[in-house]
């Protein structure tokens, strides 16, 4: 709604009073009222004093019109001086069907509550406080105050926390489904090799012949047999503690390939989610004056769509006994994932800052998700919500990313 409109058709509310004169400096009480109870008014719209209009309820306004408005420097020294902290606002002149008004617009007043630094003639004491409720105003009470602390905590980071996929802070990402073929999983590799090792024992043994396998890079220090006749076993692979080999009969084999998908569990959750998977972060970047404190992030992605590993898992240790793992300092690389966790259909992701520093870009999650989309989904496009909750924050902070699926 335009001014003219405002100035014509709406009546006396929170954000708006007409007065017939301006204020003279025998009734600068009255100013410092109206101004500072505007200004602790419960909402971020813009205030406005319309002056040079006679108004009563139920009946027509009156344009008298001002011969003469006073400067702006004028108020701002009466109100700066007398009131605290300082209140935006801005006084000038309007032409309304060829008359001139004063119009006084209070604006961006978000720091509440407004009171008076000091005493001011015999009207207003200092820590005095007024608000404007509808057309009345009435002392700040206890109830006020606490409204007004709620939503400072909501201005201060209103529209000034943004969220997305990596650095760039991207609403949306694109993904392909998962495609691994089973001969490559580690648990059906060593499956094959136990069948032709089992194969060759029963070749073996169906026959007289002697068989020699050099160790690799070795081989002109250590020789050794590929079959034990004694037990009738076949070498399987090397040993740390029993080095070079160790053997194993036909019912041995037979009781490994069983139990392979059990033992190799560990290192096909690391060959899905470490080697195939996807590797997400997501940032915040916080542009307001403050810090974020005590946050949580919450991510929610469809259970049907992708499968989130709830850990790091370790890459497996070679069987080549001459391998030397290398040395590193991190015991424990999964103490910074975050925590994965299903809830009905979503799988919830959660992580926890102490902090989020203002006008730094900060990574949601400690280590990377790891993500895999599913191959049989039929999803196009999967919504991922997401929830940032913080101790000064007075609001969840809430929103959507998206991921295509190709």
């Amino acid at each position: 709604m335009n001014l003219d409109d405002i100035i014509e058709y709406d009546d006396e509310g929170t954000n708006l009073d007409f007065k017939k004169e301006e204020y003279k400096k025998e009734n600068y009480t009255a100013l410092l009222k109206d101004v500072m109870s505007m200004a602790n008014a419960l909402n971020t719209e813009d205030k406005r004093i319309i002056i040079g209009v006679k108004h009563k309820p139920g009946e027509e306004k009156n344009f008298c019109g001002l011969e003469t408005i006073s400067d702006q420097g004028t108020l701002e020294n009466i109100i700066q001086e007398n009131i605290e902290p300082n209140i935006s606002f801005r006084y000038y002149p309007y032409t309304f069907k060829e008359t001139t008004l004063g119009v006084l617009e209070i604006f961006d007043n978000f720091d509440k509550p407004y009171m008076m630094k000091k005493d001011y003639k015999d009207g207003l004491k200092k820590g005095e406080m007024w608000i404007r409720k509808g057309s009345r105003q009435s002392r700040v009470i206890r109830e006020d105050l606490d409204k007004m602390m709620k939503a400072k905590k909501t201005y201060a980071f209103e529209n000034k926390v943004t969220f997305g996929f990596g650095k760039k802070l991207e609403k949306d990402i694109t993904l392909s489904k998962t495609i691994i073929q089973e001969k490559d999983i580690p648990s059906e590799v060593r499956k094959k090799e136990l069948e032709g090792l089992l194969k060759r024992l029963d070749d073996k043994y169906n026959s007289k012949q002697e068989t020699f396998l050099e160790i690799e890079n070795i081989n002109s220090i250590f020789k050794t047999t590929e079959f034990d006749d004694s037990k009738k076993s076949i070498r399987v692979d090397y040993n740390q503690f029993s080095w070079p080999a160790t053997y194993k009969n036909r019912e041995e084999l037979l009781e490994e390939i069983s139990v392979i998908q059990e033992q190799y569990q560990e290192d096909d959750l690391w060959y899905l989610y470490e080697k195939n998977s996807y590797k997400i972060n997501c940032y915040i970047y916080n542009d307001s004056a403050e810090f974020l404190e005590d946050v949580k992030i919450e991510l929610f992605f469809d259970v049907d769509v992708f499968a989130i590993s709830p850990e790091i898992h370790e890459e497996p240790e070679a069987n080549d006994p001459l391998f030397i793992k290398p040395n590193t300092n991190d015991d424990n690389p999964t103490n910074d994932y975050p925590r994965v966790h299903e809830e009905e259909s979503v799988i919830v992701v959660e992580e926890e800052h102490k902090q989020v520093r203002h006008k730094t870009l900060t990574a949601a999650f400690f280590e990377e998700l790891r993500v895999l989309v599913k191959p049989n989904t039929e999803t196009e496009t999967s919504e991922v919500k997401y929830k940032i909750s913080a101790r000064n924050l007075a609001e969840h902070i809430e929103g959507s990313l998206f991921i295509h699926i190709v």
